[in-house]
């Protein structure tokens, strides 16, 4: 070795190792942030090709669907009362569904008195606040004179599918059986506490789940409620209903 060739000097490999331990936490932060940032981002175009999709399927209200409801409902209305309320129960999870409707339909089982019981729910998340509900329910295999109020749920979450108003707007179809009592509130608490929701207003429509609703609602602290009992069968009185619904529905989930 020439006298201006220095030493090679040996490799360190401690230096290679600290590199790494600085290095590494780095880059699991970077890669934590993309990680939430493709996340949100999937999750956000999930929701609008959701809310497209719904929108693709809304009908405005109108007699035919009525009458056409109203005739399927009164049709399971003449059955035996645990047919009857089968019947409902499938006729609205099949319209409300994704397929029909654009919702992604949710369903509460429970046992009451040994007798499965049932309630469905579908929503149309917030925009701003989505954890501020409207709740708009009925009840279904109760009183066959409260059945228009059921047709009435159908056609007006129909109309109001896809659009996103500032609060959730979500609506109930409560099993009504003369042996159906509190659970089914319990359950629906449940769901809404699992989402950490909170019920700025409760439309009820007709008088099957009245007196349970107000009762749950007091109980749960809910001091807005607006009970709109359905006194005709008649299609074009329940048109007005219906616009007198979507108004009450529309004004409660846009305010802030």
């Amino acid at each position: 070795m020439s006298q201006n060739e220095k030493p090679t000097q040996p490799a360190d490999p401690g230096r290679w190792i600290r590199r790494m331990i600085i290095g590494l936490p780095v880059g699991t932060v970077i890669l934590g942030i993309a990680s939430f940032a493709i996340y949100f981002d999937n999750k956000e175009r999930k929701e609008q090709r959701t809310y497209r999709h719904a929108l693709a399927l809304r009908r405005d209200v109108n007699e035919a669907d009525l009458q056409r409801r109203l005739d399927v409902i009164t049709e399971a209305s003449r059955q035996s009362p645990e047919d009857r309320r089968l019947a409902l129960v499938g006729f609205t999870e099949s319209s409300l569904s994704p397929e029909n409707m654009g919702y992604d339909v949710k369903t509460l089982n429970w046992k009451e008195q040994g007798a499965e019981r049932t309630a469905i729910t579908a929503a149309v998340l917030g925009s701003r606040r989505p954890t501020d509900v409207v709740l708009v329910v009925t009840g279904f295999a109760g009183e066959i004179r409260d059945d228009p109020a059921l047709s009435l749920l159908l056609a007006v979450a129909h109309s109001m599918t896809g659009v996103p108003r500032i609060k959730t707007l979500q609506f109930v179809a409560m099993d009504a059986s003369p042996s159906a009592e509190a659970a089914g509130w319990t359950e629906l608490s449940a769901q809404l506490r699992s989402s950490k929701s909170r019920v700025t207003q409760l439309v009820i429509l007709g008088d099957s789940c009245r007196l349970a609703a107000e009762k749950w609602a007091a109980q749960s602290g809910i001091t807005v409620i607006t009970h709109q009992p359905i006194p005709s069968t008649q299609v074009t009185a329940l048109m007005t209903e219906a616009q007198t619904l979507i108004s009450t529905l529309t004004n409660a989930a846009d305010r802030l």
